[in-house]
Protein backbone atom coordinates (compact mmCIF):
# COMPACT_ATOMS: atom_id res chain seq x y z
CA UNK A 1 0.00 0.00 0.00
CA UNK A 2 3.13 2.16 0.82
CA UNK A 3 3.74 1.80 -2.89
CA UNK A 4 1.01 2.56 -4.60
CA UNK A 5 1.04 6.37 -4.22
CA UNK A 6 3.94 6.92 -5.75
CA UNK A 7 3.24 4.86 -8.56
CA UNK A 8 0.24 6.57 -9.11
CA UNK A 9 2.10 9.75 -9.10
CA UNK A 10 4.85 8.19 -11.83
CA UNK A 11 2.13 6.89 -13.62
CA UNK A 12 0.06 10.94 -13.61
CA UNK A 13 3.34 12.22 -14.33
CA UNK A 14 4.35 9.85 -17.52
CA UNK A 15 0.78 10.59 -18.75
CA UNK A 16 1.36 14.06 -18.83
CA UNK A 17 4.83 13.79 -19.86
CA UNK A 18 4.19 12.31 -22.84
CA UNK A 19 0.87 14.45 -23.80
CA UNK A 20 3.53 17.96 -23.52
CA UNK A 21 6.47 16.39 -25.19
CA UNK A 22 5.99 15.34 -28.38
CA UNK A 23 9.28 16.19 -30.43
CA UNK A 24 10.20 15.92 -34.16
CA UNK A 25 13.38 14.39 -34.24
CA UNK A 26 13.98 15.78 -37.79
CA UNK A 27 13.30 19.25 -36.94
CA UNK A 28 15.45 19.07 -33.82
CA UNK A 29 18.50 17.77 -36.15
CA UNK A 30 18.07 20.12 -38.78
CA UNK A 31 18.04 23.58 -36.33
CA UNK A 32 21.12 21.73 -34.06
CA UNK A 33 23.22 20.24 -37.08
CA UNK A 34 23.39 17.31 -34.29
CA UNK A 35 22.32 13.61 -34.48
CA UNK A 36 22.00 14.02 -30.72
CA UNK A 37 18.26 14.24 -29.41
CA UNK A 38 17.59 16.88 -27.27
CA UNK A 39 16.98 16.30 -23.28
CA UNK A 40 13.88 15.59 -22.36
CA UNK A 41 12.11 18.75 -21.02
CA UNK A 42 11.04 19.05 -17.26
CA UNK A 43 7.89 20.32 -16.13
CA UNK A 44 7.10 21.24 -12.76
CA UNK A 45 3.63 20.15 -11.76
CA UNK A 46 2.04 20.77 -8.45
CA UNK A 47 -0.08 17.88 -6.79
CA UNK A 48 -2.46 18.49 -4.08
CA UNK A 49 -4.35 15.37 -2.41
CA UNK A 50 -7.94 15.30 -2.09
CA UNK A 51 -9.91 15.09 1.08
CA UNK A 52 -11.71 12.01 -0.53
CA UNK A 53 -8.34 10.29 -1.94
CA UNK A 54 -8.19 12.08 -5.01
CA UNK A 55 -4.94 13.37 -6.73
CA UNK A 56 -5.09 16.82 -8.77
CA UNK A 57 -2.03 17.82 -10.78
CA UNK A 58 -1.16 21.58 -11.98
CA UNK A 59 1.62 22.64 -13.51
CA UNK A 60 3.44 24.83 -11.73
CA UNK A 61 3.37 28.09 -13.64
CA UNK A 62 -0.56 27.82 -13.90
CA UNK A 63 -3.05 29.73 -12.00
CA UNK A 64 -4.39 27.98 -9.51
CA UNK A 65 -8.18 27.33 -9.90
CA UNK A 66 -8.83 26.83 -6.22
CA UNK A 67 -7.24 30.70 -5.39
CA UNK A 68 -9.44 32.21 -8.45
CA UNK A 69 -12.79 31.44 -7.22
CA UNK A 70 -11.28 31.42 -3.32
CA UNK A 71 -12.86 33.44 -0.48
CA UNK A 72 -11.21 34.58 2.84
CA UNK A 73 -12.21 32.01 5.37
CA UNK A 74 -10.98 29.57 7.31
CA UNK A 75 -11.28 25.64 6.17
CA UNK A 76 -13.38 23.29 8.69
CA UNK A 77 -11.22 21.18 10.31
CA UNK A 78 -13.47 17.85 9.10
CA UNK A 79 -14.92 16.98 6.16
CA UNK A 80 -18.43 18.10 5.78
CA UNK A 81 -19.65 15.22 4.34
CA UNK A 82 -17.43 12.31 5.71
CA UNK A 83 -17.01 13.96 9.37
CA UNK A 84 -13.09 13.15 8.94
CA UNK A 85 -10.23 15.17 9.77
CA UNK A 86 -9.05 17.37 6.50
CA UNK A 87 -5.88 17.59 5.35
CA UNK A 88 -4.53 21.27 3.56
CA UNK A 89 -3.83 20.76 0.21
CA UNK A 90 0.01 20.43 0.13
CA UNK A 91 2.12 20.61 -3.01
CA UNK A 92 4.37 16.96 -3.72
CA UNK A 93 7.42 17.29 -4.77
CA UNK A 94 8.23 15.71 -7.87
CA UNK A 95 11.78 14.19 -8.87
CA UNK A 96 12.51 15.22 -12.14
CA UNK A 97 14.58 13.73 -14.65
CA UNK A 98 17.55 16.21 -14.77
CA UNK A 99 20.37 16.13 -12.85
CA UNK A 100 19.39 19.76 -11.57
CA UNK A 101 18.65 19.81 -7.15
CA UNK A 102 15.30 19.84 -5.99
CA UNK A 103 13.60 22.88 -4.70
CA UNK A 104 11.02 23.07 -2.69
CA UNK A 105 7.97 24.46 -3.61
CA UNK A 106 6.05 27.36 -2.37
CA UNK A 107 2.77 26.55 -0.55
CA UNK A 108 0.12 29.14 -2.16
CA UNK A 109 -1.39 31.62 0.98
CA UNK A 110 -5.37 31.69 0.22
CA UNK A 111 -6.81 34.73 0.66
CA UNK A 112 -8.88 35.97 3.28
CA UNK A 113 -12.67 36.63 2.25
CA UNK A 114 -13.62 40.39 2.48
CA UNK A 115 -17.69 40.12 3.00
CA UNK A 116 -19.06 43.56 1.11
CA UNK A 117 -22.67 44.84 1.93
CA UNK A 118 -24.31 46.52 -1.02
CA UNK A 119 -24.73 50.51 -0.85
CA UNK A 120 -28.26 50.53 -1.98
CA UNK A 121 -28.47 48.87 1.39
CA UNK A 122 -25.90 51.33 3.30
CA UNK A 123 -27.64 54.35 2.22
CA UNK A 124 -31.29 53.77 3.27
CA UNK A 125 -29.74 52.90 6.85
CA UNK A 126 -27.48 55.97 7.24
CA UNK A 127 -30.44 58.37 6.36
CA UNK A 128 -32.47 56.88 8.78
CA UNK A 129 -29.88 56.79 11.13
CA UNK A 130 -29.30 60.26 10.65
CA UNK A 131 -33.02 61.54 10.72
CA UNK A 132 -33.18 59.36 13.90
CA UNK A 133 -30.57 61.32 15.43
CA UNK A 134 -31.61 64.66 14.51
CA UNK A 135 -35.36 64.18 15.64
CA UNK A 136 -34.21 62.82 19.29
CA UNK A 137 -31.82 65.48 19.04
CA UNK A 138 -34.59 68.81 18.33
CA UNK A 139 -36.84 67.22 20.68
CA UNK A 140 -35.06 65.90 24.19
CA UNK A 141 -31.32 67.29 23.64
CA UNK A 142 -31.92 70.85 22.26
CA UNK A 143 -34.36 71.61 24.81
CA UNK A 144 -31.38 70.74 27.77
CA UNK A 145 -29.02 73.22 26.20
CA UNK A 146 -31.87 76.38 26.64
CA UNK A 147 -31.65 79.37 28.47
CA UNK A 148 -33.10 82.27 28.77
CA UNK A 149 -31.89 86.43 30.28
CA UNK A 150 -34.45 88.40 31.94
CA UNK A 151 -33.63 91.55 32.44
CA UNK A 152 -35.68 93.73 35.37
CA UNK A 153 -35.38 97.40 35.90
CA UNK A 154 -36.87 97.69 39.64
CA UNK A 155 -38.52 100.37 40.91
CA UNK A 156 -36.61 103.08 42.38
CA UNK A 157 -37.04 105.84 44.54
CA UNK A 158 -34.95 109.24 44.85
CA UNK A 159 -34.93 110.81 47.94
CA UNK A 160 -33.54 114.53 48.75
CA UNK A 161 -33.23 116.42 52.20
CA UNK A 162 -31.34 119.09 53.70
CA UNK A 163 -30.76 118.74 57.44
CA UNK A 164 -28.93 120.27 59.90
CA UNK A 165 -26.35 118.20 61.88
CA UNK A 166 -24.17 118.47 64.78
CA UNK A 167 -20.57 117.55 65.90
CA UNK A 168 -20.10 116.19 69.04
CA UNK A 169 -17.14 114.09 70.96
CA UNK A 170 -19.51 112.21 72.19
CA UNK A 171 -21.95 111.86 69.61
CA UNK A 172 -25.67 110.59 70.23
CA UNK A 173 -27.69 108.62 67.37
CA UNK A 174 -27.99 111.77 65.13
CA UNK A 175 -25.09 113.19 65.41
CA UNK A 176 -21.72 113.27 64.35
CA UNK A 177 -18.58 112.01 65.50
CA UNK A 178 -15.69 115.54 65.83
CA UNK A 179 -12.82 116.93 67.82
CA UNK A 180 -12.14 120.34 68.50
CA UNK A 181 -8.60 121.83 66.93
CA UNK A 182 -6.38 123.95 69.26
CA UNK A 183 -6.53 127.55 67.83
CA UNK A 184 -4.18 129.62 65.86
CA UNK A 185 -3.51 133.25 66.18
CA UNK A 186 -1.37 135.19 63.43
CA UNK A 187 -0.77 138.74 63.19
CA UNK A 188 0.35 140.75 59.86
CA UNK A 189 0.97 144.70 59.51
CA UNK A 190 1.35 147.22 56.82
CA UNK A 191 1.89 150.80 56.74
CA UNK A 192 -0.38 152.55 54.07
CA UNK A 193 -0.59 156.35 52.87
CA UNK A 194 -2.99 158.74 54.76
CA UNK A 195 -5.91 159.16 51.78
CA UNK A 196 -7.52 162.29 53.73
CA UNK A 197 -6.73 165.78 52.43
CA UNK A 198 -7.89 168.88 54.61
CA UNK A 199 -7.14 172.58 53.80
CA UNK A 200 -6.57 175.42 56.79
CA UNK A 201 -7.73 178.74 55.87
CA UNK A 202 -5.61 182.04 57.88
CA UNK A 203 -7.25 182.44 61.23
CA UNK A 204 -6.67 185.20 63.82
CA UNK A 205 -5.21 184.51 67.43
CA UNK A 206 -6.54 186.14 70.16
CA UNK A 207 -6.11 186.31 73.92
CA UNK A 208 -7.37 188.70 77.35
CA UNK A 209 -5.82 192.28 77.87
CA UNK A 210 -5.40 193.19 81.39
CA UNK A 211 -5.75 197.06 83.00
CA UNK A 212 -4.31 198.33 85.70
CA UNK A 213 -5.76 201.54 87.57
CA UNK A 214 -3.15 203.27 89.94
CA UNK A 215 -5.40 205.96 90.32
CA UNK A 216 -7.68 206.70 93.23
CA UNK A 217 -10.44 207.15 90.98
CA UNK A 218 -12.13 204.22 88.41
CA UNK A 219 -11.01 204.91 84.76
CA UNK A 220 -13.83 203.58 81.73
CA UNK A 221 -11.76 202.21 78.79
CA UNK A 222 -13.75 201.82 75.39
CA UNK A 223 -13.29 199.29 73.01
CA UNK A 224 -10.96 199.32 70.18
CA UNK A 225 -7.83 200.27 71.82
CA UNK A 226 -5.48 198.71 69.96
CA UNK A 227 -1.91 197.74 70.58
CA UNK A 228 1.41 197.00 68.44
CA UNK A 229 3.42 194.11 68.83
CA UNK A 230 7.26 194.02 68.29
CA UNK A 231 6.93 191.57 65.80
CA UNK A 232 3.91 194.04 64.00
CA UNK A 233 1.04 192.31 65.31
CA UNK A 234 -1.23 194.40 65.76
CA UNK A 235 -4.09 193.73 68.92
CA UNK A 236 -7.67 195.31 69.55
CA UNK A 237 -9.85 195.13 72.33
CA UNK A 238 -13.05 193.83 71.69
CA UNK A 239 -14.96 195.48 74.59
CA UNK A 240 -14.93 198.84 76.98
CA UNK A 241 -14.12 197.85 80.87
CA UNK A 242 -14.05 199.92 83.73
CA UNK A 243 -11.06 199.49 85.61
CA UNK A 244 -11.99 200.41 89.20
CA UNK A 245 -9.66 202.40 91.87
CA UNK A 246 -6.98 201.97 93.62
CA UNK A 247 -6.83 200.72 97.45
CA UNK A 248 -3.85 200.90 98.12
CA UNK A 249 -1.23 199.24 98.92
CA UNK A 250 -3.76 196.97 95.74
CA UNK A 251 -4.32 198.59 92.68
CA UNK A 252 -7.20 198.07 90.58
CA UNK A 253 -7.56 195.68 87.59
CA UNK A 254 -9.79 194.54 84.78
CA UNK A 255 -9.79 192.53 82.01
CA UNK A 256 -11.57 192.46 78.35
CA UNK A 257 -11.41 190.08 75.66
CA UNK A 258 -8.97 190.84 72.50
CA UNK A 259 -8.06 189.79 68.69
CA UNK A 260 -5.30 190.33 66.41
CA UNK A 261 -5.87 192.03 63.47
CA UNK A 262 -3.43 189.89 61.46
CA UNK A 263 -4.51 186.31 60.25
CA UNK A 264 -1.59 184.09 60.29
CA UNK A 265 0.45 182.45 63.56
CA UNK A 266 1.80 186.18 63.83
CA UNK A 267 -0.83 186.75 66.56
CA UNK A 268 0.62 183.86 68.59
CA UNK A 269 2.49 186.33 71.20
CA UNK A 270 3.57 184.92 74.28
CA UNK A 271 2.86 186.27 77.62
CA UNK A 272 3.62 189.62 78.75
CA UNK A 273 4.20 190.55 75.46
CA UNK A 274 2.31 194.08 75.97
CA UNK A 275 3.23 195.41 78.52
CA UNK A 276 2.76 199.37 77.89
CA UNK A 277 0.77 202.62 79.49
CA UNK A 278 -2.61 203.35 78.16
CA UNK A 279 -5.26 204.97 77.30
CA UNK A 280 -4.05 208.55 78.04
CA UNK A 281 -2.88 207.89 81.97
CA UNK A 282 0.19 207.76 83.56
CA UNK A 283 -1.97 205.82 85.48
CA UNK A 284 -3.45 202.65 83.77
CA UNK A 285 -0.97 199.72 82.55
CA UNK A 286 -2.31 196.94 79.86
CA UNK A 287 -0.77 193.87 79.42
CA UNK A 288 -1.39 189.99 78.27
CA UNK A 289 -0.61 187.54 81.21
CA UNK A 290 -1.45 185.33 78.96
CA UNK A 291 -0.59 183.85 75.20
CA UNK A 292 -2.41 185.11 72.12
CA UNK A 293 -3.35 181.42 70.57
CA UNK A 294 -5.50 180.23 67.22
CA UNK A 295 -3.53 182.17 64.66
CA UNK A 296 -2.77 179.71 61.96
CA UNK A 297 -1.79 180.29 58.32
CA UNK A 298 -3.51 179.01 54.99
CA UNK A 299 -2.67 175.36 54.14
CA UNK A 300 -3.21 172.43 52.62
CA UNK A 301 -2.64 169.04 54.95
CA UNK A 302 -3.55 165.35 55.32
CA UNK A 303 -5.09 163.07 57.51
CA UNK A 304 -5.98 159.63 58.43
CA UNK A 305 -9.32 158.69 57.35
CA UNK A 306 -11.36 155.65 58.48
CA UNK A 307 -11.55 154.02 55.28
CA UNK A 308 -7.65 153.46 55.65
CA UNK A 309 -7.84 151.86 58.28
CA UNK A 310 -10.23 149.81 57.27
CA UNK A 311 -9.40 148.97 53.70
CA UNK A 312 -5.56 148.05 55.25
CA UNK A 313 -7.32 145.55 57.87
CA UNK A 314 -9.10 143.80 55.35
CA UNK A 315 -6.03 143.10 52.88
CA UNK A 316 -4.50 141.96 55.60
CA UNK A 317 -7.16 139.48 57.09
CA UNK A 318 -7.46 138.18 53.52
CA UNK A 319 -3.71 137.45 53.84
CA UNK A 320 -3.54 136.04 57.51
CA UNK A 321 -6.82 134.11 57.26
CA UNK A 322 -5.67 131.56 54.89
CA UNK A 323 -2.95 130.85 56.70
CA UNK A 324 -4.85 130.40 59.80
CA UNK A 325 -6.53 128.02 58.55
CA UNK A 326 -3.65 125.74 56.92
CA UNK A 327 -2.35 125.68 60.10
CA UNK A 328 -5.70 124.50 61.75
CA UNK A 329 -5.73 121.60 58.41
CA UNK A 330 -2.81 120.49 59.35
CA UNK A 331 -4.11 119.13 62.61
CA UNK A 332 -6.81 116.77 60.47
CA UNK A 333 -6.37 113.45 60.36
CA UNK A 334 -6.93 110.60 57.87
CA UNK A 335 -10.62 110.43 57.14
CA UNK A 336 -11.57 113.68 58.52
CA UNK A 337 -13.01 116.92 57.10
CA UNK A 338 -12.91 120.66 58.72
CA UNK A 339 -15.96 122.68 59.70
CA UNK A 340 -15.27 126.43 58.39
CA UNK A 341 -13.33 128.54 61.09
CA UNK A 342 -14.20 130.44 63.56
CA UNK A 343 -12.22 133.66 63.07
CA UNK A 344 -11.60 136.68 65.78
CA UNK A 345 -10.24 139.43 64.17
CA UNK A 346 -8.12 142.54 66.18
CA UNK A 347 -7.05 145.24 64.34
CA UNK A 348 -4.83 147.97 65.44
CA UNK A 349 -3.59 151.34 63.99
CA UNK A 350 -0.56 153.61 64.72
CA UNK A 351 -3.11 156.56 64.76
CA UNK A 352 -6.66 157.44 65.26
CA UNK A 353 -8.93 158.60 62.28
CA UNK A 354 -9.18 162.33 61.59
CA UNK A 355 -5.33 162.79 63.01
CA UNK A 356 -3.41 164.79 60.55
CA UNK A 357 -0.57 162.53 58.82
CA UNK A 358 1.01 161.35 55.95
CA UNK A 359 0.25 157.78 56.64
CA UNK A 360 -0.73 155.06 59.35
CA UNK A 361 0.56 151.91 60.23
CA UNK A 362 -2.08 149.22 60.70
CA UNK A 363 -1.84 145.48 62.60
CA UNK A 364 -4.52 142.66 62.31
CA UNK A 365 -4.14 139.62 64.54
CA UNK A 366 -6.28 136.70 63.08
CA UNK A 367 -7.45 134.11 65.75
CA UNK A 368 -9.26 131.18 64.90
CA UNK A 369 -10.75 128.24 66.27
CA UNK A 370 -12.56 124.64 64.17
CA UNK A 371 -13.66 121.63 64.97
CA UNK A 372 -12.67 118.47 62.95
CA UNK A 373 -15.50 115.91 62.34
CA UNK A 374 -15.33 112.03 60.57
CA UNK A 375 -16.55 111.69 57.19
CA UNK A 376 -17.18 108.19 57.28
CA UNK A 377 -19.63 109.67 60.68
CA UNK A 378 -20.91 111.67 58.37
CA UNK A 379 -21.76 109.60 55.74
CA UNK A 380 -23.35 107.11 58.14
CA UNK A 381 -25.44 109.65 59.68
CA UNK A 382 -26.97 111.18 56.57
CA UNK A 383 -27.85 107.85 55.71
CA UNK A 384 -29.99 106.87 58.32
CA UNK A 385 -31.64 110.47 58.80
CA UNK A 386 -32.60 110.00 54.44
CA UNK A 387 -33.57 106.65 55.15
CA UNK A 388 -35.62 106.99 58.49
CA UNK A 389 -37.21 110.13 56.10
CA UNK A 390 -39.93 108.20 54.07
CA UNK A 391 -41.19 104.80 53.83
CA UNK A 392 -38.34 102.78 52.27
CA UNK A 393 -39.39 99.21 53.07
CA UNK A 394 -38.79 96.33 50.71
CA UNK A 395 -36.39 98.79 49.10
CA UNK A 396 -32.23 98.82 49.36
CA UNK A 397 -30.06 101.34 49.22
CA UNK A 398 -28.14 101.66 45.64
CA UNK A 399 -24.72 103.86 45.84
CA UNK A 400 -23.82 106.05 48.30
CA UNK A 401 -25.63 108.92 50.19
CA UNK A 402 -24.60 111.83 48.22
CA UNK A 403 -23.81 114.56 50.73
CA UNK A 404 -23.04 118.26 50.38
CA UNK A 405 -22.20 120.35 52.94
CA UNK A 406 -23.44 123.98 52.21
CA UNK A 407 -22.23 125.68 55.28
CA UNK A 408 -20.70 124.81 58.78
CA UNK A 409 -20.43 126.89 61.82
CA UNK A 410 -19.20 127.46 65.21
CA UNK A 411 -21.01 129.12 67.19
CA UNK A 412 -20.30 129.42 71.15
CA UNK A 413 -18.72 126.03 71.04
CA UNK A 414 -21.23 124.05 69.08
CA UNK A 415 -20.21 123.00 65.73
CA UNK A 416 -23.34 122.45 63.26
CA UNK A 417 -22.68 121.71 59.57
CA UNK A 418 -25.98 122.38 56.90
CA UNK A 419 -25.91 119.66 54.59
CA UNK A 420 -28.12 119.01 51.52
CA UNK A 421 -28.81 114.87 51.13
CA UNK A 422 -29.48 112.49 48.39
CA UNK A 423 -29.64 108.64 47.83
CA UNK A 424 -31.78 106.31 45.45
CA UNK A 425 -33.65 103.45 46.85
CA UNK A 426 -34.28 100.39 44.47
CA UNK A 427 -37.13 97.67 45.14
CA UNK A 428 -35.35 94.53 46.63
CA UNK A 429 -35.84 91.04 45.74
CA UNK A 430 -35.62 88.11 48.15
CA UNK A 431 -34.02 84.41 47.20
CA UNK A 432 -37.41 83.21 47.67
CA UNK A 433 -38.85 85.78 45.39
CA UNK A 434 -36.89 85.24 42.58
CA UNK A 435 -37.31 81.71 42.41
CA UNK A 436 -40.94 82.31 42.94
CA UNK A 437 -40.68 84.85 39.30
CA UNK A 438 -38.52 81.87 38.02
CA UNK A 439 -41.38 79.37 38.68
CA UNK A 440 -44.09 81.72 37.36
CA UNK A 441 -42.47 82.02 33.92
CA UNK A 442 -40.96 78.46 33.41
CA UNK A 443 -41.77 76.61 30.14
CA UNK A 444 -44.45 80.32 28.88
CA UNK A 445 -43.72 82.04 25.73
CA UNK A 446 -41.78 85.02 25.79
CA UNK A 447 -44.70 87.48 25.54
CA UNK A 448 -46.23 85.90 28.66
CA UNK A 449 -43.22 85.89 30.55
CA UNK A 450 -42.74 90.05 30.37
CA UNK A 451 -46.59 90.07 30.51
CA UNK A 452 -46.46 88.31 34.21
CA UNK A 453 -43.12 89.75 35.41
CA UNK A 454 -44.53 93.39 34.35
CA UNK A 455 -47.58 93.40 36.32
CA UNK A 456 -45.16 91.61 39.82
CA UNK A 457 -44.74 94.40 42.72
CA UNK A 458 -41.82 96.01 42.43
CA UNK A 459 -40.62 95.78 38.64
CA UNK A 460 -40.67 99.19 36.43
CA UNK A 461 -39.40 97.42 33.28
CA UNK A 462 -38.32 94.14 32.05
CA UNK A 463 -36.85 92.34 28.94
CA UNK A 464 -36.78 88.58 28.25
CA UNK A 465 -34.11 87.16 25.77
CA UNK A 466 -34.22 83.53 24.84
CA UNK A 467 -31.11 81.76 23.91
CA UNK A 468 -32.36 78.16 21.79
CA UNK A 469 -30.88 76.44 19.54
CA UNK A 470 -34.27 74.45 18.41
CA UNK A 471 -35.61 78.63 17.68
CA UNK A 472 -38.80 77.84 20.05
CA UNK A 473 -41.26 81.02 21.51
CA UNK A 474 -40.91 79.24 25.07
CA UNK A 475 -38.50 79.63 28.09
CA UNK A 476 -36.82 77.12 29.76
CA UNK A 477 -38.45 74.70 31.79
CA UNK A 478 -35.89 74.23 34.35
CA UNK A 479 -35.80 77.44 36.01
CA UNK A 480 -32.28 76.95 36.67
CA UNK A 481 -31.74 77.54 33.05
CA UNK A 482 -33.39 81.22 33.88
CA UNK A 483 -30.99 83.97 34.76
CA UNK A 484 -32.36 87.34 36.02
CA UNK A 485 -30.29 90.39 35.79
CA UNK A 486 -31.19 93.35 37.95
CA UNK A 487 -30.24 97.16 35.75
CA UNK A 488 -31.28 99.92 38.21
CA UNK A 489 -30.94 103.38 36.32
Amino acid sequence: MADQPRNLEEEVAAIIAASFEEIDPKAELAQDGNTEQEEKRVIDVDLYRLPNGGILLLPGNAANPLDVHAVESEAPTTDPITQTPTVPLTPVPQKGTSNEPETEIPQPVPERHRRVIPSYVLIPLLLLFVLSAGTLTYLFLLPLTASADVTITPLTRSLHKDVTLTIASGPHTDEVQGRSLAGMSLTKSETVAATGHGHHDARAAAGVITFYNSDSTPLTIPAGVTFTTQNGATIVTDNAVTVQAAVLPEVGSAITPAHVLQAGSIGNIPARTIYTRCCGSVFVTATNNTPFNGGQDARDYTYIQTSDIRNASQDLLTSVTPQVTTALTKQLHAGEGIVTPFCTPRTTSSAEPGAEAPSVTVSVTQTCISVAYLTDSLNQVATSTLAHSANLTNYQQVGIVQVTVNTSTVVQKTARLQVALSGIWAYSFSQQELYHLKTLIKGVSKQRAQALLQSHPGIQEVTVTLKRLDFKDQLPTSPGNIHIIFIVL
